[in-house]
């Protein structure tokens, strides 16, 4: 328990437990006439480890008591050493005596964080035990840390297989942005306008289904690996204008391939899944055709009442 003795100047230490960046010359002087006049201070703190008085709070005080010429002092005696001075030194001064400026708040968070033990602790507990605000000590902490080196960040690949190799490729970007390459468009051809006959649909299937692996594959360009290597920012929509929208002439969009092109660029996987996902509605659209096709060529024959009637008329 604390207990309240009249210590002599010269037992009370100092080293190192002063908080304030600097003591004030005024309110010493001030101090000291106000000793010499009589004046009653508060006592000052110490903590006492068996040895040595350490001097926790009340510089400005014993300064003003040398300079009045006395040799004793009253102080409120806590049990400890100098840490625990340090410790009590850096929240004094706070709601009494001359007030702390903000210099003095940051430099005594400042050997709070630079000292190995209490800078583990986290930034409420500083801030309570140098009555500070916790948004000042983490401003502080972070003032503190040592700067970082921006390392890249490692390349990340997976190993792919295209047409019987192996290839490696690099996944980091993927999804950032989207290629640019803009898909075959086949001309239109009369060929693709024109209907196509339920024969020469059959036909061009089974010639499809007995021809070589080889020929397929010419067929259909093996998929290319695209890697985007540059990002682009996002920015804002500027619309441009053509030459022909320029000169006022109407725009003509280029043709749309065709149901045969479709059918020759795709491979075999995609016309078997093709015809896997409309093999129902195919075969009624070709039944329908048949019927109509076979409606368009039957002869036209006449109804036995009609050639009765144009016997009656002829007799």
């Amino acid at each position: 328990m604390a207990e309240i003795e009249t210590l002599p100047i010269d037992r009370i230490a100092t080293e190192d437990t002063q908080v304030r960046v600097t003591l004030s010359d005024i309110i010493i002087r001030e101090y000291a006439e106000g000793l010499t006049r009589g004046d009653v201070f508060p006592p000052i703190d110490v903590f006492f480890d068996g040895e040595a008085y350490w001097l926790a709070d009340g510089f400005h005080r014993v300064k003003a008591t040398r300079e009045a010429g006395l040799n004793t002092i009253a102080a409120t005696v806590h049990q400890g050493g100098k840490r625990e001075a340090l410790l009590h030194a850096v929240g004094a001064n706070e709601e009494h005596g001359h007030r702390r400026t903000d210099a003095d708040r940051r430099h005594a968070v400042h050997l709070l964080l630079t000292d190995p033990e209490w800078q583990t602790w986290n930034n409420s507990e500083i801030a309570r035990k140098c009555h500070v605000s916790e948004f000042l000590v983490r401003t502080l902490r972070r003032e503190l840390e040592p700067p970082q080196d921006t390392q890249e960040p490692p390349v990340r690949t997976k190993k792919v297989q295209r047409g019987g190799k192996t290839y490696t490729m690099r996944t980091g970007r993927i999804g950032s942005a989207t290629a640019s390459k803009p898909p075959p468009v086949a001309a239109r051809t009369a060929s693709a306008t024109a209907p196509i006959s339920p024969p020469a649909l059959a036909e061009q299937q089974e010639e499809n289904d007995v021809a070589p692996a080889s020929s397929m594959q010419s067929k259909t360009p093996a998929p290319e690996l695209y890697v985007h290597e540059e990002e682009t920012p996002a920015g804002p929509v500027v619309a441009t204008q053509t030459e022909d929208e320029i000169s006022g002439e109407p725009i003509i969009p280029p043709p749309q391939s065709g149901l045969t092109d479709v059918w020759q660029q795709a491979s075999t996987e995609e016309r078997t899944l093709f015809v896997a996902m409309y093999h129902e509605e195919l075969r009624t659209l070709l039944t329908a055709w048949d019927a109509e096709a076979q409606q368009r060529i039957r002869p036209r024959t006449a109804s036995p009442g009609k050639k009765q009637s144009r016997k009656s008329r002829s007799s």
